[in-house]
């Protein structure tokens, strides 16, 4: 999917757009176009109001689930000095805000990981069958769980040089983009599935817990989140492209340069209320620690 922004216009132009529906569903937007000064200077200012309540409640803390909030306004002048040179620039913010992903689990049904050792109770790993219907607009997610909130600025540069021989290109681009993650880490789970823990009495020393053992217990929903982290990511790029036509072969040669910077926050679980004093670690699905040493601090 290619989106090509607008082109700034010789001619004035205005546009607006106002939407609404159901589940708090509201978009706003607007833009304006024309010349600036003569045929030589145009611009273009855009600016759109995105809106959605999701179609999912929390269950722990009322609030929204899978909705978002864009807040967009993008700008762009392009300057014709001549016939054959061009300068196309632009510049885009966006404020975004997106809820939790409007997910839930249910219990495994199918494809036993015990097969081989028959001394073992099944463990089922996989659901086989219809996806059974969630039944309610609720969702349970813990109340730190607020989702994504995102800063993403774009700035670009297009220069177009027509030359006897052929035509001249230049293409840059520079993006920043900021963003905080909040997720549930008790796996996003239903209130009907248990979300379990090892005791000190599981097998200590073990790196697995096993379901048959009694030191597996039962957790009380949402106790455990993602680490908020926050990641911040910078591309540039810069295309130089010379393009022209020999008889009725057509060529283009160009050098291309590329290069992000990413810097990610550490990430890890921790507990959203105090654990339980025979906690050892998350199972049976996650490996554990040495005995008395909690998982997430």
């Amino acid at each position: 999917i290619n989106l090509v922004t607008a082109k700034p216009t010789k001619e004035f132009g205005l546009k607006a757009e106002l939407q609404a529906g159901n589940d708090g569903i509201g978009v706003a937007k607007g833009s304006v176009t024309g010349p600036i000064v003569g045929d030589v200077l145009m611009g273009r200012l855009g600016v759109a109001y995105n809106d959605w309540d999701g179609s999912y409640n929390n269950s722990y803390s009322r609030s929204d689930v899978g909705g978002y909030k864009f807040r967009t306004v993008q700008g762009s002048l392009l300057w014709e000095p001549t016939d054959r040179l061009s300068f196309l620039g632009s510049a885009y913010y966006s404020d975004d805000k997106i809820d939790p992903n409007a997910a839930s689990t249910v219990m495994a049904n199918c494809e036993n990981t015990n097969f081989a050792n028959p001394a073992l109770p099944p463990r089922l790993a996989e659901w086989c069958g219809k996806v059974p219907d969630l039944g309610t607009k609720d969702i349970p997610k813990i109340a730190q769980a607020t989702g994504e909130t995102r800063d993403l600025a774009r700035l670009h540069l297009n220069i177009a040089w027509d030359t006897a021989v052929g035509t001249l290109t230049s293409v840059s681009a520079y993006i920043n983009t900021e963003q905080d993650i909040g997720t549930d880490g008790s796996r996003n789970l239903a209130e009907s599935v248990p979300f379990v823990y090892c005791s000190n009495a599981a097998f200590p020393g073990a790196p697995l817990c096993s379901g048959v053992n009694p030191g597996i217990k039962r957790f009380t929903s949402g106790v455990l989140m993602d680490l908020p982290h926050g990641d911040k990511t910078k591309e540039f790029s810069q295309e130089l492209r010379f393009s022209s036509k020999i008889g009725r072969l057509s060529y283009d040669v160009g050098a291309y340069y590329f290069d992000v910077d990413i810097d990610q926050a550490e990430r890890g679980l921790v507990a959203t209320q105090p654990l339980p004093a025979d906690f050892v670690g998350l199972g049976p699905f996650a490996p554990t620690g040495p005995p008395g040493a909690p998982l997430v601090p």
